[in-house]
C-alpha cells in the first residue's frame, strides 16, 4: 500500500494553540529534537565523518535562534534542515485559522503598489503601443496568484491583484525585476511567507517562467480570443499522434487531482495503446501519488517488476501521525482496516524500523503487442512518485528513458505533516526509508536516463521521436 494511503498523512496537522513557546529558541530546539528522533534519514545523514560538521551548524542556529522573531525564526530552521539535503523536509508557517490574524499583521507593513486591477488596465490601454511585453495582468498555474506588472522608471513591479487574502493581500509587492536589452532579470521575487529570491525568469509570448515558481499566463493583454477558448489546467494530461506510428503522452503531474484524467485517457484513447512508438513525455512532473501511473504499466511491461519496499521508523510521533489518518471521514471502511493493521505493526515494532512495505514482484498476464516501443522523456523536476515509476520502467525492455536526470527525492517519503507546539510552525518530514538504501542512494542523485539529452537541444520531441541507437 506504499504512498496510496500514506500519501493522505499530510493532509493532517497536529493542531495546537498558540503558547508560551512560541520563541525562537523554543521552537528550533523543538524541530531538531523531533528531527533527530523521528527522521528516518538521521543516522544515514549524520556520521562519523561528518558529526563535527553537524554540531557545527546545530551550534550556529542555536545562537541565531536566540534572537530572532517568530518570522526570522523559519530561514534559520531552513538553513539547518538543508544538511539533510531532503526535498521532503521543510517547515513554514501553517494557515490554520488560529494564525490568521497574526499572518496578516506580520506582513501588512510590506511593500505597497497603490493600483488597482481597473486603473492597470486603463494604464495598458492608453499605453498599448509602448507597452514591454513583461507589462500586463498574470496568473500562475494554479490560479492562486494574479498579479499585475507595471513599468516604474527602469525597474518592473509586480503587485497582488487577488490571492489568498491572508499571506498576500491586493497591492503588496511580489516581484521586482530589470531588463537590459532582451533579457530580463529578476531582482527579487517573494514566496508565499515574503522571504526574498533571486530566481531566473524568462518571457516568451504571453508565458512568464520563473525557475522554482513555474508558468505564469498573461491574461491581459491576453493572447486572441480563440487561443483563450483553448485555454486549460497545464498539469492535465494529454494526447496527440505524431505520425502513422508515433503517439506523444505528456503527464504533467502525478497528483491525486489529474489521476481521474489520466486513467480515462490511457483507458479510453486507443492509440496509445495502438502505436508503435509511444512517447510519455514526463518532464516537471514532480510525483503525486503512485495511483497516478498505474494504467501506463500494462503498455511498458515485458517482464514482471521487481519494487523494493520500505520501512517506517515506529516513534511514538510517527505512530499518532499515522493513526491520524482514521480522522479522515472520505476514508472506506477498507482502506480504514488497513490502516489500523498497519498501526497495530508499527506500535509492536517502537523504537525500531517496521517494515509496512516488503519488496515485491509485479506481475501482468500478457506482454502487450503494442506499443513495441516506449520513449520516457525526464528531466531534473521529475521527483517522488515520478521516480518511482522510472525505477520499474527501466526494468522494461520496450522503454528508454531520455533526458536528464531525475531530482532524486525518493530515498525518505511517506512525509507527514505536523505543527511544533507553537502552532505557528507547520513542519513536513518523511517517515520511511526505502529499501534501495544503502546500496543504491538515490536522493539529489537522481535516476540517470538512457540517453542524455543536452542543453543546446531545444526540441526534445523531435530529438526523440528522430533517434536512432
Amino acid at each position: 500500500m506504499k504512498l496510496t494511503w500514506a500519501a493522505l498523512l499530510v493532509l493532517f496537522l497536529n493542531v495546537k494553540g498558540m503558547c508560551q513557546q512560541c520563541n525562537c529558541s523554543n521552537s528550533f530546539k523543538e524541530l531538531m529534537q523531533k528531527v533527530e528522533t523521528n527522521y528516518p534519514g538521521f543516522a544515514d545523514k549524520v556520521t562519523a565523518a561528518n558529526r563535527r560538521e553537524y554540531e557545527r551548524i546545530t551550534d550556529s542556529a542555536v545562537k541565531a535562534s536566540a534572537a530572532a522573531d517568530m518570522h526570522g525564526c523559519i530561514p534559520i530552521m531552513r538553513s539547518w534542515l538543508a544538511f539533510f539535503k531532503d526535498h521532503h523536509m521543510g517547515v513554514g508557517i501553517n494557515p490554520d485559522a488560529a494564525n490568521h490574524t497574526t499572518i496578516r499583521e506580520l506582513f501588512s507593513k510590506g511593500a505597497h503598489m497603490p493600483v488597482s486591477e481597473a486603473s492597470l488596465i486603463a494604464y495598458l490601454k492608453n499605453n498599448s503601443s509602448r507597452l514591454d511585453s513583461l507589462e500586463g495582468i498574470w496568473e500562475d498555474e494554479s490560479k492562486f496568484y494574479r498579479i499585475g506588472i507595471k513599468k516604474e522608471g527602469k525597474i518592473f513591479i509586480g503587485f497582488i491583484l487577488q490571492a489568498d487574502s491572508l499571506f498576500w493581500m491586493p497591492g503588496q509587492v511580489k516581484l521586482k525585476a530589470a531588463k537590459k536589452g532582451t533579457h530580463y532579470k529578476m531582482l527579487t521575487f517573494l514566496d508565499r511567507e515574503h522571504f526574498p529570491s533571486t530566481p531566473d525568469m524568462e518571457v516568451a509570448g504571453h508565458t512568464l517562467r520563473i525557475s522554482n515558481f513555474g508558468n505564469w499566463y498573461r491574461v491581459y493583454p491576453g493572447p486572441p480570443p480563440a487561443k483563450k477558448a483553448a485555454a486549460k489546467d497545464p498539469l492535465l494530461p494529454s494526447f496527440k499522434k505524431l505520425d502513422k506510428e508515433t503517439a506523444l503522452l505528456v503527464i504533467p503531474s502525478f497528483r491525486m487531482t489529474y489521476t481521474e484524467a489520466i486513467d480515462s485517457l490511457v483507458t479510453n484513447e486507443p492509440a496509445i495503446a495502438g502505436s508503435r512508438h509511444l512517447i510519455i513525455d514526463l518532464r516537471n512532473n514532480s510525483g503525486g501519488v503512485t495511483l497516478g501511473f498505474e494504467k501506463l504499466l500494462p503498455l511498458i511491461y515485458t517482464k514482471p517488476f521487481i519494487t523494493k519496499g520500505a520501512a517506517v521508523l515506529a516513534t511514538d510521533d510517527n505512530i499518532q501521525s499515522y493513526i491520524r489518518v482514521l480522522d479522515n471521514p472520505e476514508l472506506s471502511d477498507s482502506m480504514k482496516n488497513v490502516v489500523r493493521s498497519d498501526v497495530a505493526k508499527l506500535q509492536a515494532s517502537r523504537g525500531k524500523f517496521c517494515e509496512l512495505w516488503p519488496d515485491d514482484t509485479l506481475r501482468f498476464n500478457q506482454v502487450l503487442p503494442y506499443p513495441q516501443k516506449v520513449s520516457v522523456i525526464i528531466n531534473g523536476q521529475c521527483a517522488s512518485s515520478t521516480e518511482y515509476f522510472l525505477l520499474k520502467a527501466r526494468q522494461s525492455s520496450k522503454v528508454t528513458i531520455f533526458g536528464q536526470h531525475s531530482m532524486g527525492a525518493i530515498d525518505y517519503s511517506n512525509a507527514v505533516l505536523t505543527t511544533l507546539s507553537c502552532s505557528f510552525y507547520a513542519f513536513r518530514y518523511p517517515t520511511s526509508r526505502s529499501n534501495l538504501l544503502p546500496g543504491e542512494p538515490l536522493d539529489n542523485i537522481g535516476i540517470q536516463p538512457d540517453v542524455r539529452i543536452g542543453d543546446n537541444i531545444v526540441d526534445w520531441i523531435a530529438f526523440v521521436k528522430s533517434f536512432k541507437p
